[in-house]
């Protein structure tokens, strides 16, 4: 009896797990989705992208712990990225990271901060935040615009382990962004 059954409803098995034909009129739902499926490993429409999520052209040598080691700002994530090794995504606390061109940087709240300037006690810092736009697709008035990173500027003083965001006119009192433009 248990073969009889066996015999009867294998074909209907054998059926329920084939891939749906698409003589019915219907589409291959399979066969569509592996058209439009895309190979995860392929980086190529990386190669469109411009601008830059890092605030540093390219790796800067410091000195941690001891160690000689390179490192430039990614300012999308906000950690300093290594070019050898883990990243530094925090920094013990009031110490300053100072890098071979010059700049010092300072954790605070487990985010990264450029220090501009030191006067009065008050440290005047820059935050750069990379955003990403992502591609537009083009319409009847523009062209189609590849995806970017854009990097905006903040800018904030601390002082006893206060941080307090600047306001345009203290910026501008300060001449804060005319140091960036070296």
């Amino acid at each position: 009896m248990r073969i009889l059954i066996v015999t009867i409803l294998l074909p209907f098995f054998i059926q329920s797990q084939q891939p749906s034909s698409g003589n019915y009129g219907s589409a291959n739902v399979e066969e569509v989705n592996n058209l439009v499926k895309f190979d995860k490993s392929d980086k190529s429409w990386m190669l469109n992208i411009t601008g830059s999520k890092f605030y540093h052209n390219e790796f800067i040598s410091t000195i941690v712990k001891g160690k000689k080691i390179k490192v430039k700002y990614d300012a999308f994530d906000d950690y300093m990225r290594l070019q050898v090794g883990p990243n530094l995504f925090t920094y013990p606390k009031n110490e300053i990271l100072l890098l071979d061109n010059k700049e010092s940087w300072i954790t605070h709240g487990n985010s990264w901060f450029r220090i501009l300037l030191e006067n009065n006690g008050f440290k005047y810092l820059l935050k750069p935040i990379a955003k990403f736009y992502p591609a537009e697709k083009a319409s009847e008035y523009s062209e189609r615009t590849p995806p970017k990173f854009k990097i905006n500027y903040t800018f904030y003083s601390l002082k006893d382990d206060n941080i307090i965001l600047l306001k345009r006119k203290e910026i501008k009192k300060m001449g804060l962004k005319k140091m960036l433009e070296y």
